[in-house]
């Protein structure tokens, strides 16, 4: 690359207008080894190679190893396999009469019916107790 052109990035750079594209041009230019520059480039020598470096050091660090791969689907197929044998085989529809899970549908029908008959008011009973609230 011509020394006017890199010029004029740095001081695209220097002015926050550079593109993606063109701090990449910089970035290559000034990450080669055994490159001489100005006197007043090297400022952005050091900095370009500084960014080159950290980038690469931070994609290192990104990279899981192969066992943390195998050990994270392990995990997950274990989790998956206890939810699976801790998901309960009861039946949806059941009712607790006594002590006693009851699944027929008939009887719990009935049994409900039983007990709303033994807590129902006559009509008179429930106006009555209006009365009493206006009182």
């Amino acid at each position: 690359m011509k020394k006017e052109y890199i010029q004029k990035l740095i001081n695209r750079y220097e002015d926050g207008e550079t593109t993606l594209h063109e701090e990449a041009q910089l970035r290559k230019y000034f990450g080669r080894n055994n490159l001489v520059v100005p006197k007043e480039w090297e400022v952005y020598r050091a900095l370009f190679r500084f960014e080159v470096k950290e980038r690469g050091e931070q994609k290192q660090k990104r990279r899981l190893p192969l066992w943390g791969v195998w050990a994270t689907v392990a995990a997950c197929a274990a989790l998956a396999f206890m939810l699976t044998l801790g998901h309960s085989t009861k039946p949806d529809d059941y009712a607790v009469i006594n002590g006693h899970m009851i699944t027929n549908k008939q009887v719990v029908e009935k049994e409900a019916e039983d007990a709303l008959m033994m807590v129902q008011t006559s009509d008179e009973e429930t106006f009555d107790a209006l009365g009493t609230m206006t009182e």
